[in-house]
């Protein structure tokens, strides 16, 4: 039996070996998913990291009982099985039309809390079994390729004249050359159809954007993760690659396909720490020329605008109706002294009073449930500002509201209550208020405070007034980045944050 070492196992991990320790149990294994490592389970694993450093060849085991783990029991049911835990009863697993379904509902098999699986019986659905076989053929081929794409861009190592064999090591510390025989245009041109990036990148988009299941967003992203690794030759570029589709992803209009695409479209953590450390020495390079802007100017700009606000004396612009300009200049109040979001402003945001501690409620990038911070201002009449708040959301829910009766009138549905929902459901999300809102709001910031900054630099303004507000014109004194963290509710941990990103504007 032949012992390796971690240096020694990457390469056979990239070629499709699985490995395992002799300190584990004979069933655990380690190999590459999707571009990343990860165990038996498929959960990821920090190889770099792991206190193993003698590792063995992984062959199948052979079991001695029915139980399954839970990456059995998923091919189980690719295989067109039912499955079902060991602890249940009656109800059981099936897959239909490429989801893991149980009772009609979705059902993630990987975070279950069950460790032990059975196969109950055949799957009656033929249908299903039909479509579980096409993607597996279609698995397989993606398979083939990929397999002959990495023959070719090593053909050259086979070759007489070729230069000494490239370990992966070679690899990462950018020493091996890529192949002389095939090019990456010509690579590219054989998988995608295309050797333009922007092309292939475009087709990834509508692929993903079209997917009518979550199994078919997982084989498209397996078809395109080789674009981020086809003769690139070093770490550096790789990471560079996983980022060009990831900002694809990012840019998908469906929040789930989003979600799922880029999970999956991870890259493995020692890519993933190039890539975050390349972002770090570019943005702090960035924020070394920071913007100025006057403070004591500024805080008389707020000042106007809070006071036209509170005496409802709203000059009327053009053919603005007053209760619309009224809603932008909260708007940009509410901006310029909160420093929240403006998705939040305009929907999510609730400030409220708890235990004598004003708090703001509905932070989005949180993504829990009644999840509040600490309330920071520059003006701290939260009353005021909490009344305000509620004027301009349900100015922006009248708005939707206008908006759905007219897509009704030109639908004309058979049910015109299903239908409204839907579209109340879909006007309100996130991405659609930032659609429908952003550009007038936008423009009517600007407008109303004669100064060119947006809403994301005003959540560092903000920050930066609010700062020089409490801290520095005090006697006590904290770092500024940690207590903008606070303002903003990030987390600081002195590595490049959210927190550092808004640090771009100095008051002066």
């Amino acid at each position: 039996m032949q012992h390796y070492s971690k240096d020694e196992i990457y390469a056979k991990i990239y070629n499709g070996t699985k490995f395992t320790s002799d300190t584990w149990k004979e069933t655990s294994y380690i190999h590459l998913e999707d571009g990343t490592i990860v165990d038996n389970e498929g959960v990821a694993f920090d190889l770099r990291n792991a206190i193993e450093d003698d590792w063995i060849e992984w062959t199948v085991v052979s079991r001695h009982d029915t139980t399954l783990t839970s990456t059995e029991a998923v091919q189980a049911l690719f295989e067109g099985k039912r499955v079902k835990g060991a602890s249940w009863g009656s109800k059981y697993l099936e897959m239909i039309d490429g989801q893991i379904m149980l009772n009609d509902k979705p059902f993630n098999i990987m975070t279950d809390k069950e460790i032990d699986w059975v196969v109950v019986e055949e799957s009656n659905n033929t249908n299903n079994t039909n479509n579980t076989n096409n993607t597996n053929n279609e698995i397989a081929e993606l398979k083939a390729i990929v397999k002959e794409l990495l023959a070719k861009s090593s053909k050259s190592q086979t070759d007489t004249t070729a230069e000494p064999k490239t370990t992966y090591n070679d690899i990462k510390k950018g020493k091996a050359k890529v192949p002389k025989n095939t090019t990456r245009a010509e690579l590219l041109a054989e998988v995608y159809g295309s050797s333009t990036p922007r092309d292939i990148q475009a087709y990834f988009k509508a692929e993903l954007e079209n997917a009518t299941s979550t199994r078919q967003i997982e084989k498209t992203v397996c078809e395109y993760i080789p674009y981020a690794w086809i003769t690139r030759t070093t770490v550096g570029s790789i990471a560079s690659g996983y980022d060009d589709m990831r900002r694809v992803i990012k840019g998908l209009k469906n929040e789930s396909h989003r979600e799922i695409a880029l999970t999956l479209f991870a890259p493995p953590q020692s890519v993933y720490e190039v890539a975050q450390n390349k972002v770090i020495e570019n943005k702090k390079e960035e924020i070394r020329h920071q913007n100025t802007f006057d403070l004591q100017a500024t805080k008389q700009v707020i000042a106007k605008i809070g006071q036209a606000i509170r005496i409802d004396d709203i000059p009327v612009k053009g053919r603005q109706t007053k209760e619309r300009e009224k809603a932008y200049h909260i708007y940009a109040y509410l901006t310029m002294v909160t420093a929240r979001r403006q998705t939040e402003i305009l929907k999510t945001l609730k400030i409220q009073k708890k235990n004598k501690v004003w708090n703001y409620c509905g932070i989005l990038k949180d993504r829990e449930d009644n999840k509040c911070i600490k309330a920071y201002s520059y003006d701290t009449d939260f009353e005021f500002l909490s009344d305000i708040t509620e004027y301009l959301q349900d100015f922006i829910a009248e708005e939707i509201n206008h908006k759905v009766e007219s897509k009704i009138r030109l639908e004309q549905p058979k049910n015109e209550d299903d239908r409204r929902l839907e579209l109340q459901n879909l006007f309100s999300t996130e991405r659609e208020i930032n659609s429908k809102f952003n550009g007038t709001f936008s423009g009517a910031l600007k407008r109303i405070t004669g100064m060119p900054m947006n809403a994301s630099d005003w959540r560092d303004i903000s920050a930066e007034i609010i700062y020089r507000n409490e801290v520095k014109d005090n006697d006590s004194y904290i770092d500024k980045r940690d207590f903008k963290a606070k303002v903003l509710g990030h987390k600081y941990d002195g590595k490049l944050s959210a927190t550092e990103y808004y640090d771009g504007w100095e008051a002066v």
